[in-house]
């Protein structure tokens, strides 16, 4: 509708000025029209929307802490920010540096604990799917590297003592949805810095989280 008036506007303004009068209003200033034909350009161009590789919001992720702001794609660096969204294929995908370390996962009466002189480190993630068909992040793997040379995988059945809203769920996600949840590692006590790598079969993306 608003860029519909505005077009309107333009038009009775250059009738405006090459008559000399404003339609239905009569007003035979030339320099009115001018302002009328300004104004009107102005909300034609703030009407047009903006485009979707630039408008990257992955919200409704308070459940995993993950609340990135508004992002460009950044895959070109060789390590991403956290809350940087990294584009793979259809899959938007942000990282936050809200990391929870503990020593125990679960409840009273259903627990795992770390190994001695290790913690589990929970890393809350975004995934997006942004194609117009349900999908699956499949085939894709993550692995954990701090500043002392160690690597790290996550721990497959660490997850299980999550709470449901806290476990990462990236099959059968809806067009558009956005999904978030925590990967759990188990790391050496006291890490000093941490990265992030994802490989898949449609790109790889680092982030540095701490």
């Amino acid at each position: 509708m608003v860029p519909f008036l505005a077009l309107v506007g333009i038009v009775m303004a250059m009738i405006a000025m090459m008559k000399g009068s404003f339609p239905l209003f009569q007003i035979g200033n030339r320099k009115s029209a001018v302002i009328v034909l300004v104004i009107s350009v102005i909300v034609l161009v703030l009407s047009v929307p903006t485009d979707d590789g630039e408008r990257v919001e992955l919200a409704q992720q308070a459940s995993a802490g993950v609340q990135p702001q508004k992002s460009q794609v950044k895959n070109q660096k060789e390590f991403l920010e956290p809350g940087e969204v990294a584009m793979l294929g259809i899959w938007g995908i942000t990282v936050s540096d809200e990391i929870i370390f503990s020593k125990e996962l679960g409840s009273v009466f259903l627990s795992i604990k770390a190994d001695e002189g290790y913690s589990f480190a929970q890393i809350p993630v975004a995934v997006w799917n942004t194609s117009n068909k349900t999908d699956s992040l499949v085939f894709a793997t993550w692995k954990l590297f701090d500043d002392r040379g160690y690597e790290y995988e996550i721990e497959s059945l660490a997850d299980m003592y999550l709470g449901g809203n806290a476990r990462l769920d990236v099959s059968q996600v809806p067009p558009d949805a956005v999904r978030g949840g925590y990967l759990v590692f188990q790391v050496k006590d006291a890490p000093g810095e941490l990265h992030l790598e994802l490989r898949t079969t449609r790109g790889n993306a680092k982030w540095k989280i701490r």
